[in-house]
């Protein structure tokens, strides 16, 4: 497996100041070309900036969709942005339940 060096440009918002981050050397398996996504990316390069593993890129929510699949123990939670940006993920029951309580929590 041959493994490739990746250099991702970036522009992340961080406490209102537009912040410009270059991340380089970043190891991903090149067989596997969903192993390095965009998100995990821009992840590692917030944590190789600025020391933290907790720092993420955060889009806000304008709107959150939740609808069930043609499978009846699979929902669809759908997040958008204001921009028009939406990400789909699927989740069981279990999960749905599990994040209805931590959201109770908060």
């Amino acid at each position: 497996m041959a493994l490739t060096s990746l250099a991702a440009q970036s522009i992340a918002e961080m406490q209102g100041a537009r912040t410009t981050i270059t991340a380089t050397g970043i190891k991903t398996d090149s067989s596997s070309p969903g192993n390095m996504t965009l998100p995990r990316m821009m992840t590692q390069a917030l944590s190789a900036r600025y020391g933290d593993d907790n720092l993420r890129l955060v889009h806000p929510a304008e709107a959150v969709r939740i609808e069930r699949s043609p499978d009846l123990n699979t929902f669809i939670m759908t997040s958008v942005t204001p921009d028009g940006f939406a990400v789909s993920f699927s989740l069981s029951r279990q999960q749905l339940r599990a994040l209805s309580e931590s959201g109770m929590n908060a």
